[in-house]
């Protein structure tokens, strides 16, 4: 598996008009010992070249979009092109003695989905009470129509269940929009399918106490080809948080009504892992 730029990938990279850039990057190793060495390695990297880490996570399982080998995942935000450029070859030796694989995407965030809903976020008691959203339904029959390609099935919501209920964490989203349409008052693409779904889904979001901690775009893939397990043109990228997964299942099993066919015919494919924490 690659784990370092190919020359094309650089410079689509360098010709893209962003100045600052945000690599997301899904990273996959053998030894616990090095992972963690990288980790801090490549966070001292990036901060050399005027960059900064926004998150970095432990992947607890795949939720949705089948098995992958990925463990960790992080975000850092670079200045430029040339100061991510070096900040990789910086950390050229480690990172070959330490990472399998790696998938790496060039982000453009939207910071005002996160402001706004957190702000929002004031909102949760009233609308867990108009919306219903305060207990978890059961599940039987929910995930009977579930695509595994873009949605949780019972077995992976099983395991879910088997991490703690009550501690905070990160829904890794990754998105590609369907390319067929979908009638509702007129006919329109996969990419406004999915966004009228996101639009329907939020309120209820926020009333579990949820919200995109990172949403954006994806601009272009820097690490990987199509023999990446993970490899796809991906469209949107988000970190969601929720105060812990039990909030997490009383949104997934209070959602309105259509809004899980909405979202189907929107995704061609989903990536769904739920993600710890770790401090740099």
């Amino acid at each position: 598996m690659p784990i370092e730029p190919t020359s094309v990938q650089r410079d689509k990279m360098l010709v893209l008009d962003q100045k600052k850039r945000t690599l997301v990057q899904f990273l996959a190793g053998g030894d616990d010992f090095l992972n963690n060495d990288y980790l801090k390695h490549t966070q001292k990297a990036t901060l050399e070249e005027g960059g900064e880490r926004v998150l970095q996570t432990r992947i607890d399982q795949v939720l949705a979009g089948g098995e992958l080998p990925y463990r960790y995942i992080t975000i850092d935000s670079y200045p430029s092109s040339e100061s991510l450029l070096m900040a990789f070859e910086n950390t050229r030796e480690m990172r070959q003695a330490a990472i399998s694989d790696i998938f790496a995407i060039l982000v453009k965030p939207n910071p005002w989905v996160p402001k706004i809903t957190r702000w929002l976020g004031f909102l949760t008691p009233r609308l867990s009470q108009w919306l219903g959203t305060s207990t978890e339904k059961p599940l039987i029959g929910f995930t009977d129509q579930a695509n595994p390609d873009i949605e949780p099935v019972l077995e992976t919501v099983e395991i879910l269940r088997e991490h703690n209920g009550d501690v905070p964490f990160l829904m890794m989203n990754l998105n590609k929009f369907s390319p067929s349409e979908w009638k509702t008052r007129g006919r329109i693409s996969g990419k406004s399918a999915y966004q009228f779904y996101s639009a329907r889904i939020m309120p209820y979001l926020i009333s579990v106490g949820g919200y995109p901690a990172l949403y954006g775009s994806v601009l272009s893939i820097l690490i990987g080809d199509k023999n990446n397990p993970i490899y796809e043109n991906w469209n949107d990228f988000a970190m969601v948080y929720y105060p812990s997964r039990s909030h997490f299942l009383r949104l997934m099993t209070n959602t309105p009504k259509g809004a899980a066919k909405i979202r189907r015919a929107g995704l061609k494919k989903a990536v769904l892992m739920p993600c710890s924490s770790i401090e740099g």
